[in-house]
Order: C-alpha cells, then sequence, then structure tokens
C-alpha cells in the first residue's frame, strides 16, 4: 500500500499532469495508514495529503470533482452523485486472497469506474477524465442501473421503514 501510493504521489508524470492542467490532488490515506502519514513524501504543490482529524469527509466528498480508491466503499458515495472515479487495484489478488474474499460486488461487472493496476495506467485514465470530470456512458449507465431512486428521499424512506417497525 504504501509503496504503491508514495510511488504514485511522486511519480513526474502524474505530478505533471495535476500541474498541467491547474488541479489540486487530496490524498486521504486509509485510517489504518494515519500512524505512518508522515513517511508519504510529497514534492508536488499541487498535492496535500490530509487525515481525518482535520476534514470533513461528507464535505470532501461533495467538493471533490474525481476519487481514485483501491476498494473503499465511498466509491458508492461517488458513483450516487454521478461523479467520475477511478479503482488503483495495484493489488487485486493478494487483497482477495489475504484480506477480503469477493463477494456480490465484481468491480469489471458492477464497478463505477476503470479499474487500473499501475500507475501509468491510472495517469492515462486521469489525462481522459480530468478536462471535464464527466462519466463515460458506460459508467454513467452503471450508476443510473444500482441507484434506482434519486430523488432526495432517501432519508424519508428510512424514517418511514422504521416507523413501519413500531
Amino acid at each position: 500500500y504504501f509503496k504503491k501510493y508514495n510511488g504514485l504521489l511522486k511519480y513526474k508524470k502524474f505530478q505533471t499532469i495535476l500541474e498541467n492542467k491547474n488541479v489540486d490532488l487530496i490524498f486521504l490515506p486509509h485510517s489504518d495508514m494515519l500512524k505512518f502519514v508522515n513517511c508519504f513524501k510529497v514534492t508536488s504543490s499541487r498535492i496535500k495529503i490530509i487525515d481525518f482529524s482535520n476534514i470533513e469527509i461528507q464535505k470532501l466528498i461533495k467538493e471533490s470533482a474525481m476519487l481514485i480508491t483501491d476498494y473503499s466503499s465511498i466509491a458508492f458515495d461517488f458513483a450516487y452523485m454521478n461523479k467520475p472515479l477511478i479503482y488503483y487495484h495495484f493489488d487485486y489478488h493478494e487483497y482477495r486472497k489475504k484480506q477480503h474474499p469477493e463477494g456480490y460486488f465484481k468491480y469489471e461487472n458492477d464497478g463505477f469506474g476503470p479499474i487500473v493496476e499501475t500507475k501509468e495506467n491510472l495517469c492515462e485514465y486521469i489525462d481522459e477524465i480530468i478536462d471535464d470530470f464527466k462519466n463515460t456512458e458506460k459508467y454513467e449507465k452503471r450508476a443510473k442501473q444500482f441507484f434506482d431512486l434519486r430523488d432526495k428521499n432517501n432519508c424519508k424512506r428510512v424514517y418511514e421503514k422504521i416507523k413501519e417497525l413500531e
């Protein structure tokens, strides 16, 4: 995890894309990595490393234009808002074997964005998305099928279902 993400943050092509497109990246490491956050080295002024102690995660989700994630469920929030995302699965087989076996959700068939395994491929997709931060039709369609209700009444529906339990 550390090697891959630190390598990405230091990758010249990645930094150049951010600089040329005038885009800032907020890197929020997994909470398990927070004790090592000072080990990540950033040389680009376009990259900010933050932790959960100094950020409102919901505000960050709303304000962000795109997401790069590995397996985080935050991808569902981005898909619901129809924002582009990229899955960076540099360790997919190891992750499935040692941490979390594959379940009903298959990234290849159900995911809301492209899956990449290398920082080079990640930069290719970022370069495609970064000008307008729009989803491709393929992933927009998947999100629409997955989230059939987008009417801002979710809380009301949950409340009504809870009331029915009484």
